[in-house]
């Protein structure tokens, strides 16, 4: 979750360890740089919205951004992380699956302004 800190969002490390304790699943892939990976991950962002994944978050400095996906009312089964740094060239998805409130989703992570 360092992370984070780059792009100013406050998290509360107790009720992330809540929602740490709700993970049953983690994937996390990285996608080659160049224009094959930066297609692949927008088209990634596309399927995402086709699969009913909602946009939980999204924050953004420059060239580089974290987007966090969802899927689940009340109770969400899979979140979806999409960090893209183009300066460095990264692209990052992580997936985690689970049960997770939204409650304790906003409670672990806050936008600072």
């Amino acid at each position: 979750m360092n992370f984070a800190e780059g792009f100013k969002i406050d998290i509360d490390k107790n009720a992330m360890a809540t929602v740490a304790k709700s993970v049953e699943k983690l994937n996390f892939f990285t996608l080659p740089d160049g224009s094959d990976g930066y297609a692949e991950f927008k088209a990634l962002q596309k399927a995402l919205d086709r699969e009913r994944y909602d946009l939980l978050m999204e924050t953004s400095e420059g060239k580089s951004g974290v987007s966090i996906f969802s899927r689940g009312s009340n109770i969400i089964s899979d979140l979806v992380i999409l960090v893209e740094d183009q300066k460095e060239g990264d692209l990052i998805v992580i997936e985690l699956k689970g049960k997770f409130t939204q409650e304790a989703l906003a409670k672990a992570t806050s936008q600072v302004n």
